[in-house]
């Protein structure tokens, strides 16, 4: 069994760049023919004048988009927002083996990492089962509205009317 390391598989980017060097490659071989073997300079300063800037282009493109050359906190970003869809897909519950079958490039290990960092984020709590399975619960629900919570001016009232009451209290029991 010969195995030479992982095989190495080419985007759409790169197989752009590859057509684009071929396609000049034999447009400078056709162009060479027809001069007798001698490529005019203003053709030649065209065809590879043309090509860098599309390859530089397409570099920047691909890398850009290639998840391991991601900056690490937009890796980040994206593994934990993964997370939390599909928690939110699963009533608030996953599990390490759940998120590594449904989060691209994460392995188990990677995804228990992961879901530990949030629950010390108090992002979700870390649970069991009966049988003794560890998974993580997410509260996904969204916080109070506005018009739920008292106003600055009621809350004073109602702090005023319990130190009243407090006060009155106090007041019998030294009057006792």
């Amino acid at each position: 069994m010969n195995n030479n390391g992982p095989a190495v598989r080419m985007g759409p980017q790169g197989l752009a760049s590859f057509l684009a060097f071929a396609v000049a490659f034999g447009i400078a071989l056709f162009t060479m023919g027809l001069h007798g073997g001698h490529v005019p300079s203003i053709m030649l300063l065209a065809l590879l004048g043309g090509l860098f800037p599309l390859g530089v282009l397409l570099a920047i493109v691909g890398a850009r988009r290639h998840p391991a050359l991601e900056a690490p906190q937009a890796e980040q970003a994206r593994l934990e927002q993964a997370i939390l869809r599909l928690a939110k897909d699963h009533e608030g519950r996953v599990n390490p083996a759940m998120v590594a079958m449904q989060v691209r490039g994460v392995t188990v290990a990677r995804a228990r990492e992961l879901l530990e960092a949030l629950s010390g984020n108090d992002v979700c709590t870390a649970e069991s089962d009966d049988q003794g399975h560890l998974y993580y619960v997410f509260t996904l629900s969204a916080p109070a509205a506005a018009e739920d919570k008292p106003t600055a001016e009621a809350w004073v009232a109602a702090q005023g009317r319990r130190m009243s009451v407090d006060e009155a209290s106090e007041t019998r029991e030294a009057d006792a």
